[in-house]
């Protein structure tokens, strides 16, 4: 084969290389995106938090009642904090799908405990 040939061989393959990536990357975007619209509702199976297995709405819509679920999560569930990346508090956006998360697993127990609803 000669010198040329191989060079557009090794390009090609390449190519096909990079939009496979780029294909995948863009496959996985879309799923995370997917799976985040699921959030709030009762879709997630993984409550061990809720006593009743029910989850509550998300319920929280000010950034201080946020970041405050978010405080007693990281007081009470430091490990659980960790796990899914929670910060303590946060400027702005506090009601982000970090703290639904959170809320879908020990919302519950939170309502009943600080909120005494």
């Amino acid at each position: 084969m000669k010198p040329i040939g191989k060079k557009i061989l090794i390009i090609s393959i390449i190519s096909v290389l990079v939009i496979s990536i780029v294909v995948v990357v863009i496959l996985i975007i879309s799923a995370n995106k997917q799976g985040k619209g699921n959030k709030k509702g009762n879709n997630n199976n993984d409550n061990q938090g809720n006593e009743n297995n029910q989850s509550l709405p998300f319920s929280l819509s000010t950034d201080d009642e946020c970041n405050n679920f978010r405080a007693w999560i990281n007081d009470n569930y430091n490990d659980y904090a960790r796990e899914i990346d929670l910060d303590r508090n946060r400027p702005s956006d506090s009601c982000n799908s970090y703290a639904q998360r959170a809320w879908e697993k020990y919302g519950s127990e939170y309502t009943k405990k600080v909120l005494k609803k």
